[in-house]
């Protein structure tokens, strides 16, 4: 015998694997079957169940499918996040540069992934290709957004700043400037000295992994703005979409008011000639029993008389 809510979930599966155009048809009749098994509580959470985009349906869809590339992905991202540790320790990038190349890999196995179940569903793909790189970046740094994902049920792409905690406190070591205006104290090295070549050779070394810090840096804000560039443009189309539709539904209050209109004037046209026919036919029953009434006066046998 199935565990409570186990046929439930099995069905919410099934419902979030199913196309996303059939979501809400399909939400709706779980509701009511639900509603007519008396499971009042589990229908009103069914009913507040979001409809999921093209772009999470097809990760999800991944994620059902071949698991592990959602779990190089969760790995891939909290590399990252311990070599951004590192990197914040010991001020060295070489794990950072190496943890960012591999995340950047794990996110395009995702999007190719999903946007190859995009093409077998003959779903378009150039709009929901932005959407996938953020979804993967999301998911790599979000436990939650990834706990969705891996239950098959992620609806939307995830909040953008979720993807950028990664730059929370990353800061690019600086060296001190050496001081030239002191003397060099009793013991220190004249200049071509072994002391001095050391010397100059570690802080040489120095200087150039503050350069290597410094480009991890850019790196990681590029990859920063990239993310926030792609957040910003998803919103402006979403905000173009919603107007849209708003146009649309305007447009269709507007035609719905005329037809209305059109339809009352019809129906007051129609109530009119019937009160017109109404008045002839009386006239003219009246007509045919003053027509009866001389007849008979003269003699003459009238027709029989038909009922109004």
């Amino acid at each position: 015998m199935n565990q409570p809510g186990t046929d439930l979930d099995q069905r919410i599966d099934a419902l979030y694997a199913g196309p996303p155009e059939q979501f809400v048809v399909e939400r709706t009749a779980l509701v009511k079957a639900l509603r007519a098994e008396k499971r009042r509580d589990e229908a009103n959470a069914v009913a507040k169940l979001p409809r999921p985009g093209a772009a999470p349906w097809a990760a999800d869809r991944v994620a059902r499918d071949d698991p592990a590339v959602l779990d190089e992905l969760i790995r891939a991202g909290r590399a990252l996040v311990d070599a951004q540790g590192a990197a914040l320790h010991d001020g060295t990038g070489a794990a950072l540069r190496e943890a960012s190349a591999q995340r950047r890999r794990a996110v395009q196995r995702l999007v190719d992934a999903a946007l190859a179940v995009l093409r077998d569903a003959g779903r378009p793909t150039d709009s929901a290709r932005e959407e996938l790189w953020r979804l993967a970046e999301a998911v790599s740094l979000d436990e939650s957004a990834a706990a969705q994902l891996r239950a098959g049920r992620l609806a939307k792409v995830p909040d953008a700043p979720a993807a950028l905690e990664l730059l929370a406190g990353f800061a690019v070591p600086e060296l001190p400037a050496p001081d030239r205006s002191r003397p060099a104290p009793p013991g220190t090295a004249e200049p071509g000295s072994e002391m001095q070549t050391a010397t100059a050779a570690r802080e040489a070394d120095a200087a150039r992994e503050a350069e290597r810090a410094l480009a991890d840096a850019r790196e990681v804000a590029a990859e920063a703005l990239r993310t926030a560039e792609g957040a910003e443009a998803a919103a402006r189309a979403e905000l173009a979409a919603a107007t849209a539709s708003f146009a649309e539904a305007a447009a269709a209050v507007t035609d719905a008011e005329a037809a209305l209109s059109a339809a009352r004037a019809l129906a007051e046209h129609a109530g009119a000639a019937l009160e017109r026919s109404r008045a002839g036919h009386a006239a003219a029953a009246d007509a045919g029993d003053e027509a009866r009434r001389r007849a008979t006066e003269l003699g003459i046998e009238p027709p029989p008389r038909r009922p109004r």
